[in-house]
């Protein structure tokens, strides 16, 4: 069997949604070889975990990659800088100007605090985004062949829909501290610093030999 055949065949013993038809099943199939040989990257995986696999457990900062959650706090504090708002919520025109594509999440809620920034939100698909509002076979055939965003929407809406998806808990924590000496100094006889104080995250203390 060939590999193509063997990603074929493993994705057909994942669980379908319930209600899903031959033609769903179909494109679900594709979506889970597409992300076995790496295309969709974070957003198709999250996708696949909630629609195909029944992923229950909330989505964190551990379902993305460093450069992903630098762009999440990028535009986290954009919004925080216009809007003069530590907590709001984040729409899909605020991901632009990033390389983060607003299909990973979506629209969610932040709150920024001293101990670091917070998002929530449920991962779930928005009624009011969709482009695949016609059940009928010769539409979703059509969208299946031509727009693939479209029609995976339009399956999140019937199988998850507004306030039925997972949890999202992502915590970005605080900034970096500043690489910067606080402390004190002074000399001991033969002219060598005593000093203590902290750099960086680290406590330091030098003494005399």
């Amino acid at each position: 069997m060939s590999e193509l055949a063997q990603k074929l065949w493993s994705s057909r013993e994942v669980k379908k949604p319930e209600g899903a038809d031959f033609l769903d099943r179909a494109f679900l199939d594709s979506l889970r070889v597409a992300e076995s040989v790496g295309v969709g990257g974070t957003p198709l995986k999250l996708y696949n975990d909630v629609i195909q696999r029944g992923r229950t457990e909330p989505i964190t900062e551990g379902d993305f990659p460093p450069e992903e959650l630098n762009a999440l706090r990028q535009i986290i504090e954009r919004k925080i800088q216009s809007s003069g708002a530590t907590e709001g919520q984040i729409d899909y025109p605020d991901y632009e100007g990033t390389d983060l594509s607003p299909a990973a999440l979506g629209g969610f809620q932040y709150q920024s605090s001293p101990e670091g920034i917070a998002i929530t939100d449920r991962y779930d698909f928005n009624t009011e985004r969709g482009d695949v509002n016609d059940n009928s076979l010769g539409k979703r055939l059509l969208a299946a062949l031509v727009a693939q965003k479209a029609y995976a929407s339009h399956l999140g809406r019937r199988f998850i829909p507004p306030g039925k998806g997972v949890d999202v808990r992502i915590n970005l924590g605080g900034k970096p501290q500043p690489w910067s000496w606080q402390g004190s100094a002074r000399k001991c006889p033969n002219g060598l610093p005593i000093a203590s104080g902290t750099w960086g995250r680290h406590q330091i203390r030098i003494t005399r030999p």
